[in-house]
This record gives C-alpha cells, structure tokens and sequence, in this order.
C-alpha cells in the first residue's frame, strides 16, 4: 500500500525538510529533492497516527527505465512467452465430424490426421461430375473428327468444348471439396482447445479445435524507446522464468518497427539461444539488460 506522509517540523529534532512530501513504499521513504541534500535519521514516533521507523532513508527518485544513457546495468523488462506457430482449425465444408481428437493436451506430429468428416456424398458427386465430363469429352471430340469433314460447324464444335471445360470445373471444385474431408496437422504440437465432438455436423468456417506449436517458442518483450539505439538485433540476454525459476539466455530477433507514443515503448521478438522443454507457451519471466549485454 503506497502511503503519503506529510513530513513537518519536529520539535524534538529542530529539523527542517525542504521537500514537501515522503513517499513510503514498503518501509523505503524516498523524498524528490531540488538540490543534493543529507539523509535524515527520523526516530520512533507517530505523525498523523503513522509510525515510522528509525534509521529510514531519503532518497532522490530515480526512474529505471528512463536512465539518459540508455541500457544500464540491471535495467529489466518483463518478457511473455509464446507459441511461433498456432492455428484455429475449423470446417470447410458442412458434414458430420468423424474424427477428432479425444481430449485437450492431445499431441500430434506433422501430417497426422486431426479431423476428417464423413464426405461419402461429395465421393459420390465427385464421380457424377467425372462421369459427365467424360461424356462432354467424347462428344467434343466426335465434333472436331466430323468438322474434318465438314458434317459440323465451328459453331457446335465451341459448343461441344464449352460444355466439356464446364464439366472439368465442377470436377475440379468437388475435388478440392473431397481433399478438404481431411485434415492433416501442418505441424508437430498439441491440442489446446477443442469446442467440438465427434458424430456433431460442423459447419462451414467453424473453428474445431486450436493447436500450437510448442517446439517453437518465441518470447515478447516491451522495451522503452530510448533503448533503441542499444537493443539492436542478435543483442542477447538472460532472461528468468517466473514459473520454473530457471534462468535461459535469449537472442533479439527483431523489431515490430512500431513505437507506441503514449508508453514510449517498443515491442521486440526474441529466441532462446538454447530451447527448453520446461519452458511453455503462456508462462512469463523477467529480462535484464547490461551495457555489455546491449552493446554486442
């Protein structure tokens, strides 16, 4: 709980404070002075019913994050991880799910099939449009051969091919529909979440279930802005995880190139030099950077 003290003359002492206000922040008091002044002794007593105890140090406020010399040692950033790679799975066509994964936490690797839907009658129109572009084919065909010998006109013989490129692309179109039946992992991961079931009928654009890649992680951190002539990319870094209590070193990959005016700060991505199978999506940890670290 942050505490305001008004500090006033101290019969006992006969000391004078120059500053007006002492702010106390677990048990620290620290006082904005205009110019370098000593630091007081403040003895046990109560101001204002507010004790404050003996031996308390004033001191000028200081902002970490604003040094005017950019990177100093001990300057920290808090740092979130996550997944490089991610996706929302859903249905292209409207068909009962057939195949799902069982549960949250399921694993796959790349290529597994994670959902497939019960498409019989898309194979079956799918057979019905290649039988009629068969036929379209043989009648164009038997045109151009009696065009040869002028029993056709050009006229039925465009028609003849009109017909038959129309047929090709609906055999085109009910083929992607039948590819689309079943989906294969793009990576290898896990199961996230999962907000359907087998035997429902999806529907079109519906999300089914979401899947990270936890093999390839990536960290986020928010810098000030006055570090960017420090922060540059390859600058490394450790960098502690608040869940795990491990320490990993980091590697800047790049900058987003976007500075938000109203924090003055910039938002870089990062690696870890050496991935870490303790290390999850979603936890978060604590960066530092030194003037050695930020000036590699």
């Amino acid at each position: 709980m942050l505490t305001t003290l008004k500090v006033c003359r101290s019969e006992r002492h006969g000391a004078m404070l120059a500053a007006g206000a002492v702010t106390l922040l677990f048990g620290h008091v620290s006082v904005p002075f205009a110019s370098a002044q000593s630091a007081l002794a403040i003895s046990n007593e109560k101001k204002d019913g507010l004790k404050v105890d003996a031996g308390v140090r004033l001191i000028p406020q200081r902002d970490g994050l604003s040094a005017p010399n950019g990177i100093a040692s001990g300057d920290k950033v808090r740092v979130l991880v996550r997944s490089y790679e991610t996706a929302a799975i859903g249905a292209e066509i409207n068909a009962r799910i057939t195949r799902l994964p069982e549960r949250e936490g399921d694993r796959f690797r790349k290529g597994d099939i994670i959902v497939e839907f019960d498409c019989r009658k898309i194979v079956a129109e799918h057979r019905a449009a290649t039988s009629i572009y068969n036929a379209h084919k043989v009648s164009y065909e038997n045109q151009r051969q009696m065009l040869r010998y002028n029993a056709a006109g050009t006229l039925a013989v465009d028609q003849a091919r009109f017909e038959m490129e129309k047929s090709l692309a609906d055999v085109d179109g009910l083929e992607v529909k039948r590819l689309s039946c079943t989906v294969h992992a793009p990576f290898d991961g896990r199961v996230t979440e999962k907000s359907a079931q087998v035997h429902e009928i999806a529907q079109p654009n519906q999300p089914l279930i979401r899947i990270i890649n936890e093999s390839k992680l990536e960290l986020v951190l928010l810098v000030p802005s006055a570090w960017l002539t420090r922060v540059t990319e390859a600058s490394t870094f450790p960098v502690k995880i608040d869940e795990t209590g491990e320490t990993h070193e980091a590697r800047i990959v790049q900058s987003t190139g976007l500075i938000d005016p109203v924090s003055q700060s910039a938002r870089y991505i990062a690696e870890m030099v050496k991935p870490a199978s303790t290390v999850l999506p979603g936890m978060s940890g604590t960066a530092v950077f030194s003037l050695r670290e930020g000036t590699r």
